[in-house]
């Protein structure tokens, strides 16, 4: 039976339940970015990342999620994941900004042209910053 209408939690609820069954699946499809162009970078909902050393922005499975369901206020989307060294354990709605849950934040940083991204306040390394869903097109 087809649903008329799905919540973000539905689509926490699917994506927890595809880590569960197969971790490595959805670890990779969570984790894979394609690039995109211009058009898909500049979409009013669709999330994307784009870091400074690199031209091309590129977009995953949950930022196409989260433009289904549009961007809050502080430019979070509905849906988030939160990873603990590379691993992710578990997808859930995002939480307001103002609470010590798991978001993702990301800023230039002067010293080195690249992009830093922080989880909970923890720099994350370059080998997992790929894994993290982030708001669009920081620069």
């Amino acid at each position: 039976m087809l649903k008329q209408s799905i919540t973000p939690s539905d689509v926490c609820d699917l994506l927890n339940e595809l880590l569960k069954l197969d971790y490595d699946c959805a670890n990779e499809l969570v984790s894979y970015r394609q690039q995109c162009n211009e058009s898909v970078a500049a979409h009013q909902s669709i999330q994307v990342q784009q870091y400074k050393d690199d031209p091309f922005p590129k977009v995953g499975i949950v930022g196409v999620l989260n433009g289904m369901f549009g961007i809050r206020d502080d430019g979070m989307g509905a849906i988030c994941f939160e990873i603990d060294n590379g691993k992710i354990l578990g997808f859930k709605i995002t939480p307001p900004t103002d609470t010590s849950y798991t978001t993702t934040q990301a800023v230039p940083c002067e010293h080195n042209n690249t992009t830093q991204v922080t989880v909970c306040g923890e720099e994350l390394s370059s080998s997992t910053q790929h894994k993290v869903q982030r708001v669009k097109n920081v620069s």
